[in-house]
């Protein structure tokens, strides 16, 4: 087609001279580039020439151009690759009217090869660096990388190519040219952060024996990995350490130490043990009843139960009904109450425990009730059926039994009786009996015990008040 049309433009041209009366001089019939088409890389250059015809005629003044000087541009012939792309390269005569194209297609330049300024790097956990890169050859058209880290718990890389150390171990910083299958490695060791020191928040401390307080220990730097710390101290039988709580056992002076298992750095706080002062003291009992002429020694305790000083004075509040001496022995001297009071020598602590001075009468406990299927039936306060008193002794000392009766609690008449010494015996401390029987039509009955202590005779009685 190319070919037809310059044949058919230089008909035309011989047309257009033979109309005009010009001589027969003969002149360039077409112009011809010696590529249709052609490829360059982006800043390389090829030389396209062109021929005429008839090829033994002069050959005419030429001017080229391009379609699109951003892709290609021209110059006596030269092309040159400017950008990616397409571009047409054309060849003039104007003064014959002739012309000619070329297809230019400019393409890349690959890159061969990249390289990286590390190929190997070793760091500590959040430490950073950046990775140079190089690719080939340098006038390459795609300069794009991408970056990428085998394990980014270990280290990571951003786009810019910093590598920044997150934990240790041991991973691969890979940088490819996009697009393509070039690239190259770097090989990341991350080692975790040293213990450079430690310290503790006390240096000096002094407490009581028995107490107990807790030592931080700080380990330098922060993020160092193994933070771990070994606590012991110099004189156990002193004060003990367990993860930092420190508890002084006795009298005397040690040293805590704490000591990191990375680098084996030690920080000691010097702890001085106090004799254990007195925080308190308590009776045993708060109340307490004893017999007329009777001595009981007050137990109580002093706190802590590790305390140096002791000692403590008793005073009682009525000595003439209850003494007290220095063990804490009280003695009943007459019935009555008296408070006894401990007092610390130190720190003048104090506890109290009431102390009753009481008749033999006050230790004797009596209880009614119903005997085994007595179906009793009570009508305005008259029982009839069974009923028993239970006597229990709560004294220290033996009583005898001498007399056990029952009477009607409105007329006062006997409905039981018995001075049997079978029936009725002795109680020792803690012992108990019981007697009773059927009533009939009986209003509120009141049981009585007479009984002999020491060669007294005492009564006790309980009426029967459930209706």
């Amino acid at each position: 087609m190319k070919r037809t049309i310059l044949l058919l433009l230089s008909i035309v041209s011989v047309l257009s001279l033979a109309s005009c009366g010009d001589d027969d001089k003969p002149i360039v019939q077409s112009i011809e580039i010696s590529k249709s088409e052609a490829s360059v890389k982006v800043g390389e250059k090829i030389t396209l020439t062109v021929s005429h015809s008839p090829a033994d005629l002069p050959a005419p003044e030429y001017e080229w151009n391009s379609s699109d000087e951003t892709i290609a541009t021209v110059e006596n012939g030269v092309v040159y690759g400017k950008a990616v792309g397409e571009a047409t390269i054309s060849v003039s005569s104007f003064n014959l009217g002739l012309k000619d194209i070329c297809k230019i297609t400019v393409t890349p330049i690959e890159a061969t090869g990249i390289k990286l300024s590390e190929s190997e790097k070793t760091m500590t956990t959040g430490e950073s660096f950046r990775l140079e890169y190089t690719i080939e050859p340098e006038n390459t058209t795609n300069k794009e990388v991408e970056w990428e880290s085998s394990d980014k718990t270990i280290a990571t890389v951003n786009t810019d190519g910093e590598v920044t150390a997150v934990s240790d171990g041991e991973c691969t910083i890979t940088v490819k040219v996009k697009g393509s299958d070039t690239s190259a490695k770097c090989v990341v060791k991350v080692n975790p952060i040293k213990v450079t020191g430690v310290t503790l928040n006390e240096t000096t401390k002094s407490i009581e024996a028995g107490e107990s307080f807790t030592l931080t220990a700080t380990v330098s730097p922060e993020n160092a990995k193994d933070k771990s710390i070994k606590w012991s101290s110099s004189d156990p039988n002193i004060a003990k350490v367990e993860d930092g709580l420190v508890t002084a056992l006795a009298k005397g002076t040690c040293n805590i130490i704490a000591t990191t298992n990375d680098g084996n750095f030690k920080a000691q706080c010097t702890v001085n043990v106090l004799p254990s002062s007195v925080k308190g003291v308590q009776f045993t009992e708060s109340s307490v009843k004893i017999l007329n002429g009777e001595s009981y020694t007050l137990a109580y305790s002093i706190l802590p139960e590790n305390a140096e000083n002791k000692n403590v004075k008793f005073s009682s509040s009525a000595p003439n009904v209850v003494s007290v001496d220095n063990s804490g022995k009280v003695t009943a001297l007459q019935k009555g109450t008296s408070t006894i009071t401990i007092t610390t020598e130190d720190g003048g602590h104090t506890a109290t425990c009431e102390v009753t001075s009481a008749e033999i009468t006050d230790f004797i406990n009596l209880n009614i009730s119903g005997g085994s299927g007595a179906g009793l039936v009570i009508i305005n306060g008259y029982i009839t059926g069974s009923l028993y008193c239970h006597i229990t002794n709560t004294s220290s000392k033996e009583i005898s039994l001498t007399k056990f009766e029952v009477k009607d609690g409105s007329t006062g008449s006997i409905v039981l009786y018995t001075d049997e010494a079978s029936k009725l015996g002795s109680l020792k401390s803690g012992q108990s009996t019981n007697l009773g029987g059927q009533m009939r039509y009986v209003y509120l009955p009141i049981f009585s015990w007479t009984f002999t202590y020491e060669g007294k005779e005492y009564q006790v009685s309980e009426q029967y008040k459930r209706y």
